[in-house]
């Protein structure tokens, strides 16, 4: 055990940093994130960590994510999953993300968006964005597509 006491600033005793000796005040410590991501999507609860920049290269970002599946019911079985980012300063992006649940299969998607045009003064955008999805397992799915087209400007 230690004999050492823990001492805590009160109204009561003046504290050594104050507006007038700024420059012996120590830098307040910045509140670091929590370790983890912690998210719901039915019957699970996730619990994992997304890893931003694992590479960076000039306007080329990567992230990459994982996360476990806990299950909040005794039906529902627990799981793994992740994925990659890309992303793009001028706009572009691609994803590929994984998720696989005991004895339900896996489920893969990527989804890719491009920026076709951008105006000088950046209020103005058109996006051109597809995705596609499917499901393996012991009721695997049709794969699922989609194209999107979107114009936005900013007022």
């Amino acid at each position: 055990m230690s004999d050492k006491k823990l001492q805590m600033n009160t109204p009561l005793q003046p504290s050594t940093c104050n507006n007038l000796n700024l420059g012996k005040c120590p830098a307040k410590q910045t509140p670091t994130s929590p370790p983890f991501d912690l998210s719901q999507t039915g019957n699970h609860l996730n619990i994992g960590k997304t890893f931003p920049n694992v590479v960076q290269n000039g306007p080329h970002h990567v992230d990459a994510q994982a996360y476990g599946k806990i299950p909040l019911t005794q039906q529902t079985p627990p799981g793994v999953g992740g994925g990659l980012q890309y992303r793009h300063d001028f706009g572009h992006s691609a994803s590929v993300n994984v998720d696989h649940v005991k004895d339900w299969g896996t489920t893969v998607q990527a989804q890719a968006n491009a920026r076709l045009f951008q105006s000088r003064d950046r209020t103005a955008n058109l996006d051109l964005g597809a995705g596609a999805r499917q499901h393996f397992g012991p009721r695997p799915s049709p794969m699922q597509g989609q194209v999107m087209l979107g114009f936005t400007k900013k007022f």
